[in-house]
């Protein structure tokens, strides 16, 4: 599957994905995309958004997910020169209908600036109108030099008048930017998320499992942006569909992320049995549960990280041993680790006892008085701090 880069442009492409209801279960089916609507499809697009479908729907078949909430992850797919194209996802529930998917394909890891522009999308919704419209002024508005910000004015169709133009802040850098490392480390504590950043320098197979998608996806990708400035060469698939779980039995270096409901079918897989798990919840290794261990395993042995209960497991105690840094660099990691943590405790009681801490009462920055210029209007914005509250909560 192939994705046509874009080096000029903020985006390649944007779709959006909901779901028809079949006799067995729901059948992911496109609404929307962009580079379709630009008069640029054919046989080779059709065929990338199949393939992109499962992605923003991984888990179609399971009954669980037609109860979600909304939530924002993002997957990654590999190209065979190593680049890698981001599916920034954010899944919308709509009650009492099926749920549907935007997804926004990027080469530029910019979580922050893409989860943005979601929320503009979402609060916005309109297939119809607003968000063609927005899709291709952002598509069409001039890159700013790093550190800068993006104009984006949807206002300028006709039918859009009042829309007001928006803001994307790009970052001053091209590394991955917006990455929460919060909820990997609380989850995992020191002594545990060093094991799995050990594991990763050394190159092993390491599988995330959380019960949501949010958890996984952003618990996965802040795990390999510790490696700065080193980068993780091999399969990265942080959102792991059902009819792709082969991919964690193959013999080279991976990390995957998959629903810790997944778990028995994956396991099905012709897995090495010394797997870790590491749950997020107590923090404490325990065996791999892996009922047709294999008499001689493999030394690269599958890592399991379980996101929920914080925790790293594996069939014997040599695995996690194994996954360790040297002494003198363990320990002074783990005294930045945990300096860090009890900050991001004290941040979070802040936020707590006050959840607005921007003493500005206005909440539009720009100075036109035109409330509609770049501006949200007052419900608008409760619905924004909503979203963000439970949408950007898991690390985006």
């Amino acid at each position: 599957m192939t994705v046509a880069p874009s080096a000029n442009t903020l985006f390649d492409d944007f779709l959006v994905i909901g779901l028809k209801s079949a006799a067995t279960s729901p059948v992911p089916t496109l609404l929307y995309c962009f580079r379709t609507a630009q008069g640029q499809g054919g046989a080779e697009v059709d065929a990338n958004n199949v393939a992109l479908m499962e992605f923003c729907f991984p888990d179609v078949d399971d009954e669980q997910m037609l109860k979600l909430h909304s939530e924002s992850f993002a997957f990654t797919l590999t190209h065979g020169d190593g680049t890698r194209t981001f599916g920034f996802s954010r899944r919308l529930a709509q009650p009492p209908g099926l749920p549907i998917c935007l997804c926004v394909l990027s080469q530029r890891p910019w979580f922050s600036l893409f989860m943005h522009m979601l929320d503009i999308l979402q609060l916005n919704y309109d297939l119809t109108k607003f968000v063609p419209a927005f899709i291709d002024a952002a598509h069409r508005a001039a890159l700013p030099p790093p550190g800068g910000s993006l104009l984006v004015s949807p206002d300028e169709a006709p039918q859009l008048a009042g829309y007001g133009s928006f803001r994307l802040h790009v970052p001053e850098e091209e590394r991955p930017t917006g990455v929460s490392f919060e909820p990997l480390l609380t989850s995992l504590g020191a002594a545990n998320l060093l094991r799995v950043l050990a594991a990763l320098m050394r190159e092993q197979r390491l599988v995330f499992v959380s019960s949501r998608w949010a958890h996984v996806s952003s618990c996965a990708h802040a795990a390999l942006t510790l490696l700065y400035p080193l980068q993780w060469q091999h399969i990265f698939i942080p959102v792991l569909p059902k009819s792709k779980f082969s991919y964690a039995a193959a013999p080279m270096p991976f990390v995957v992320g998959v629903l810790a409901r997944h778990l028995p079918r994956l396991q099905r897989e012709a897995i090495d049995p010394e797997v870790i798990f590491v749950d997020l919840d107590r923090r404490n290794p325990n065996p791999n549960p892996n009922p047709n261990p294999k008499p001689n395993p493999d030394p690269n042995q599958v890592i399991f990280v379980d996101l929920d209960a914080g925790r790293i497991s594996a069939d014997d105690a040599e695995t996690i041993e194994r996954a360790q840094l040297p002494r003198a660099l363990r320990d002074e990691l783990h005294a930045r680790l945990v300096q860090l943590q009890r900050q991001a405790k004290a941040r979070s009681a802040l936020l707590d006892t006050n959840p607005n801490p921007n003493p500005n009462p206005n909440p539009n920055p720009n100075p036109n008085p035109n409330p509609n210029q770049g501006a949200l209007r007052p419900a608008r914005q409760r619905r924004a701090r909503r979203g963000r509250a439970a949408l950007h909560g898991q690390g985006y």
